[in-house]
């Protein structure tokens, strides 16, 4: 039978470009919802390829009646398996968070949101600015991880006046000052001018708790220490 032999064929091919024995070789199948398929099989094949090309595997995809196919031994194909399921069983979640908590995160001076995202590299999430919304896709227990770690984060927001010469003392020359502060303590500050008739500012520092207070703390100080500096020069 050339069928047979032809298929007998294939699978000595598989095997040794896989690496393994005809015998070590397992069959497995994942059902996908035909909706899904395109996300799993990507552009010209490139999600396939590339989850072929990492676990060593050979897939087919059965656009008809949405299966999958995986050939390989049985770690690898398991592996693929896994692989495969956090796209065919992919969910799309959004959760809604504070301004503060998207002015936190997408700020250069906190890493909180490349940890998150490092800790769950098969979520994918996107951070919407505008609306306050945090989108997530991924199998459903990992993306229910995702978001417990950022509701995780705890930010608070506080304000402090500034008045005379102490925006210029805290900001610093180009921003210096306020930038090492931030750095340093991996807050936001923000300062806004007030609408007011003694011509004072506000700063806004948005951080977890502890970071926050140490960040006023140190504002606190350097606006002390110019102080003394300023009742020396008039002494």
């Amino acid at each position: 039978n050339i069928s047979e032999i032809e298929e007998a064929l294939s699978k000595v091919e598989l095997a040794k470009r896989l690496g393994c024995s005809v015998s070590d070789l397992i069959n497995r199948e994942v059902d996908c919802p035909v909706e899904k398929l395109g996300r799993v099989i990507g552009k010209h094949g490139a999600t396939i390829k590339a989850i072929e090309e990492k676990v060593g595997v050979h897939i087919d995809v059965d656009k008809i009646h949405g299966k999958i196919h995986v050939r390989g031994n049985e770690s690898a194909a398991e592996e693929a398996v896994k692989e495969l399921e956090n796209l065919t069983l992919a969910v799309d979640e959004e959760i809604e968070v504070s301004a503060e908590l998207i002015t936190y995160l997408l700020s250069q001076h906190s890493d909180i949101l490349s940890k998150i995202k490092d800790d769950n590299p098969d979520v994918f999430i996107n951070v919407l600015a505008k609306i306050t919304r945090i989108h997530m896709r991924g199998h459903p227990a990992k993306v229910s991880k995702a978001k417990s770690d950022f509701h995780s984060v705890q930010v608070v927001s506080k304000t402090r006046t500034l008045t005379g010469r102490e925006v210029a003392i805290v900001v610093g020359k180009t921003g210096s000052t306020i930038n090492s502060i931030s750095d340093k303590h991996s807050v936001v500050m923000e300062v806004s001018r007030d609408h007011s008739e003694d011509d004072s500012s506000t700063l806004r520092i948005i951080g977890q708790s502890a970071s926050v207070d140490s960040a006023i703390a140190e504002v606190d100080t350097l606006l002390h220490q110019n102080e003394d500096v300023e009742e020396v020069l008039l002494v």
